[in-house]
């Protein structure tokens, strides 16, 4: 008999061309492994609001020739969790602290954010043993050093930030031990200064549990991106870069749905939403602005005084200048030959032989 592993996403419908492509990679990369025969692949989404056209979309998505597939939708009502929570999609994003009530019969479960491409076997992240404890969690630094945790601001000396992109949880564990309330009253008690409060509640509260490898949660897009902010030394930079990811995850702003960007996991989302037909995505090139800022990382900017911020900006801005414009000449370039070649298919050449 198959084991089923079960993959959840919680999604309203705005960046719905995420999630599209964040399903149709997983079926496709679980359709490379071959563990078909071992496995059997359960998609739940958490839907808040999405259409029955969305849907259709999804289940196309998820559509496979040899691995048994299932998606199965949960709706969800916003019911105004955490109104004094700063982060506009803090209900949404803290659904996952309830998994155990909206999935009682499971033992565990894989959530994923919707602005990932997965590249690797998901059935290796399912197989990993959580040895007691109820959450395997990717650290939000790579490099462990000191200044590593300074940068990213740990919300005590006992705590060591996370980032949420792929998680995975014992339900039974969290059963056990009443994790969901424990998560809900560190959120509700918190929630005025919380900036990422799923990421937090989990920090404070998971203080044991089990450091996945980060290419389960490889935020390394670009060399505009927060690898920047997740290894501060250039060492371990050349580190993080060298990690053969498993899910990548694009985080914002640095999104292939928005932007161009010459960068190999860009296009190979591009790939699988071309492959999906749905219509053309608009997307813009980075400003100077954002390029900078993704580029140095806010570390880099020093101490919270204005000042001081706009001076160290402007002279990472100015280093930066000749790679923003290679970056925006490339592009340009780009959009030229494209332009070309549709003009090309579209008017074929009329002059008589």
């Amino acid at each position: 008999m198959q084991e089923r592993i079960s993959v959840c996403f919680c999604n309203d419908h705005e960046q719905i061309e995420l999630l599209y492509v964040a399903i149709k990679s997983l079926v496709s990369e679980f359709e490379k492994t071959h563990r078909n025969e071992v496995f059997a692949l359960d998609i739940y989404i958490i839907s808040i609001g999405l259409s029955d056209e969305m849907k259709r979309t999804i289940e196309s998505c998820a559509g496979s020739s040899i691995s048994v597939t299932r998606v199965i939708f949960l709706e969800y009502r916003l019911q105004g969790r955490y109104p004094l929570c700063r982060f506009r999609a803090s209900e949404i994003v803290t659904l996952v602290f309830f998994a155990p009530e909206f999935f009682p019969d499971l033992e565990r479960i894989i959530f994923l954010d919707s602005d990932v491409l997965i590249t690797g076997d998901i059935s290796e992240l399912w197989d990993i043993d959580l040895r007691g404890r109820w959450l395997g969690i990717v650290d939000k630094a790579y490099d462990q050093s000191q200044r590593a945790r300074t940068i990213m601001r740990p919300l005590s000396a006992l705590t060591t930030p996370v980032n949420s992109g792929t998680v995975l949880l014992d339900l039974v564990k969290m059963r056990t031990e009443n994790i969901s309330h424990q998560l809900d009253s560190f959120m509700e008690k918190n929630q005025k200064w919380l900036r990422t409060p799923e990421q937090e509640a989990f920090e404070y509260v998971a203080n044991n549990r089990i450091h996945l490898h980060h290419k389960w949660n490889w935020r390394g897009v670009a060399p505009v991106s927060e690898i920047y902010w997740s290894a501060p030394t250039m060492k371990s930079v050349a580190e993080y870069e060298a990690i053969v990811p498993s899910v990548v995850h694009f985080q914002w702003p640095a999104r292939p749905n928005r932007y161009h960007l010459d960068n190999p996991w860009f296009d190979r989302w591009n790939d699988y939403y071309d492959l999906l037909g749905l219509n053309p995505l608009t997307k813009k090139a980075y400003d100077l602005l954002l390029f900078t800022r993704m580029s140095v990382g806010t570390h880099r900017l020093g101490s919270s005084k204005k000042m001081r911020i706009l001076f160290r900006f402007s002279r990472h801005a100015l280093v930066l200048l000749p790679t923003y414009i290679a970056y925006r000449l490339k592009l340009m370039g780009s959009r030229a030959r494209a332009l070309v070649k549709s003009n090309t298919i579209a008017r074929p050449d009329s002059r008589p032989s």
